[in-house]
């Protein structure tokens, strides 16, 4: 009984198409794994810096408001602020009244935002 040629193809896949095909798979789906979970840590990244730098812009017109309480301190100053950030800032006389202000916005040990302002006579003259 002969053959036809169009009936064999009909079966199904030979053994060598489906290991190549499972090798391939192999192959593709560890990468678009990878890929896909650093395209959500950089969105998540992307989402904490917007928040963290609305934060410090917030922040840094309450520091000016408050700057002879806050030139009279001295070292780094650390306050809680909006849940897991914490708001860090730093004094330094320049010259006579010119005070520069360093700012910046932590979650853990992560510095997350920062910005420098030069404070003079209590008032914010520069950013």
């Amino acid at each position: 009984m002969a053959r036809d040629p169009l009936r064999k193809r009909e079966q199904g896949f030979t053994l060598i198409e489906v290991t190549v095909a499972l090798a391939l798979l192999a192959l593709i789906l560890p990468a678009a794994y990878f890929s896909l979970g650093s395209g959500l840590k950089a969105l998540e990244s992307v989402r904490d810096y917007r928040q963290a730098t609305r934060l410090l812009a917030d922040s840094l017109e309450d520091l000016r408001s408050r700057g002879e309480e806050i030139i009279g301190q001295s070292g780094e100053q650390k306050e809680p602020f909006q849940g897991e950030y914490v708001l860090c800032y730093r004094v330094e006389p320049v010259e006579g009244l010119l005070y520069r202000c360093e700012v910046w916005i932590c979650r853990g040990e992560e510095v997350v935002a920062e910005a420098v302002f030069l404070l003079m006579g209590g008032r914010g003259v520069e950013s």
